[in-house]
This record gives C-alpha cells, structure tokens and sequence, in this order.
C-alpha cells in the first residue's frame, strides 16, 4: 500500500493510515494541520508532542521574546521598589540629622539662657549686697535648666565609672581562672571535690577518673573545684568496682537521683565520706 501524497510504501493499512495523519509534509500537501501538536505561542506544526515541547525550550523565537519582555519588566519594578526604598532611607537619615541637630540646639539654647539667666542674676545680687551692705549665700539660689543638666551629666560619668569597675572585677577573675591549674599524676582514682557554694550547702560530687587534672579542667568551666580528696586505684577495672561501690554505699545521701553529687548528713564531717571512699578501695586491693 502506498501514500496518495508521497508515494511512500507501508505493510500494513494501519501504518499508511498514522502515516498520513501524522507526516508533516503529507498535511501540508493536503492542506491540512494536526491541531494536537501546533506551538502554542508561535503556531508552528509539528507531527509529535516531544517535537512540540523540544521547539518551545530551545528555538521558539516567540515564545524568547515574551519572557525577555516579562523579565525585562520584573526588573524595571525590582528597579523602581530599590529606589523608593534607597529615598525612603535618604529621607529617614535626614530626618534623624534633623532631629540630632534640634536636640543640639535645645541644648545650647538652654546653656546660654542658663549662662544669662547667671549673669543677671549675679549682677542683682551684686547691687542688692552693695546697696543693703549685706553677704547672700548663692548656695540657696534655685537650680536653673543648665545646672540640672551639668547634674546629669555627672551621674552619668559615675555610673560609666562604676559599670567599668565591675568589668574589670570580672576580667580579673577570668584572668585568675585561667592561671595554671594543680597538676595530679595519679591515675584510676576516685576523687570528691566541690565549690564554695556548695561546701555552703554540703555538697560533694563523687566520682572517678582516669585523669585527674583533665577531669578538673572540664569541671572548672563553670566555676573553681576543689579537691577534697582522692584516692588511686590499682587499675581502671579496680576503679570502675571502687566506683560503683561507694556510690551504692552512700545511695540515701544523694542529692537527686542519676547524679554523683550527695549532701553531708548534718552529725558527720567530711570524714565520712573520705572513709567510704579509702575503705572501699582497700577492699578491692
């Protein structure tokens, strides 16, 4: 069976029939387009879907343009909204110097009124003291708008003095923090250490290491440990046992439970708990 239009050859009617319906030089000679598959912004025909979609990503000159214009007019508003925003600073700046400026002024009004309001008041005086040949003490003079401000101005630089004071305060504790710590070369002990604030409360954390200093100096980030005591084991097995049975020992002290740290009963020293440790160690050997 062979095309009426091409001439060309197919097995099958089925095949002549797509042939025709679909071949892009067959329609045209026929005069006929395939709907289905015409480019929606320019109007080209094209015998498939994929030949279609292929024109309209890389060669639909139409369709190129109206994206360049839609783009080209997204950037002109981007252009002109930056702009507002960048006058809308411009303004605020100036508003903000005009402002300080003012302020400036109300000030400087304000000290030459003072200054004025001194001068004739001195002079008053001045004439009152010589006319009545009497002493007036200025001390009981009211305290004019100036004054009130020099006033100001003066607890002010006493509270900077005094926030600087505490800085230092504080840096020097950071600097006496960071000061070489003890060194213990001990190793596999079971320690007890605490703070200042916790020999306060009775407390004392209990636990083990296999280095001691290294173990301090993670404690010591928050605040200052000290060593209570410390006692070292034959290997780290032995300590781990040691561990374990001094904190079974002394379970009922705990302060909060799944923590090493435990309260010193009030009718006991700190002997007690230094006992504990020692003779829990010695019994392991």
């Amino acid at each position: 069976m062979n095309c009426d239009v091409c001439d060309k050859k197919f097995s099958t009617k089925s095949s002549l029939v797509y042939h025709q319906n679909n071949a892009k030089y067959c329609l045209l000679k026929q005069g006929k387009t395939n709907e289905g598959y015409k480019c929606s912004h320019c109007e080209k025909c094209f015998t498939t879907r994929q030949r279609v979609e292929d024109h309209q990503q890389k060669s639909c000159k139409l369709k190129n343009q109206l994206e360049n214009s839609r783009l080209k007019e997204e950037l002109d508003i981007l252009k002109k909204e930056e702009k507002i925003k960048i006058i809308d600073k411009e303004q605020f700046y100036e508003k903000e110097i005009k402002l300080k400026d003012n302020y400036i002024t109300l000030i400087e009004n304000a000290l030459q009124e003072k200054t004025n309001y001194i001068i004739k008041l001195e002079s008053k005086l001045d004439k009152l003291e010589k006319q009545f040949e009497i002493k007036i003490d200025k001390e009981d003079i009211p305290i004019s708008l100036g004054e009130k401000m020099n006033i100001l101005e003066e607890e002010i630089k006493e509270k900077d003095i005094k926030s600087k004071n505490i800085r230092i305060k504080q840096l020097e504790k950071i600097c006496l923090s960071k000061q070489k710590r003890k060194a213990y070369p001990e190793r596999d002990v079971i320690y007890i250490i605490t703070t200042e604030d916790h020999i306060k409360r009775r407390t004392y954390i209990i636990g083990k290491a296999k280095n001691l200093t290294n173990r301090l100096s993670t404690y010591n980030k928050t605040c200052d440990h000290s060593v209570i005591h410390y006692q070292e084991c034959k290997n780290e097995d032995a300590m781990d046992i040691a561990e374990m049975m001094v904190l079974n020992k002394l379970r009922d002290y705990r302060e909060q439970a799944n923590r090493d740290r435990f309260i010193l009963p009030e009718d006991k020293d700190i002997s007690f708990f230094i006992e504990t440790v020692n003779n829990c160690i010695s019994f392991i050997g």
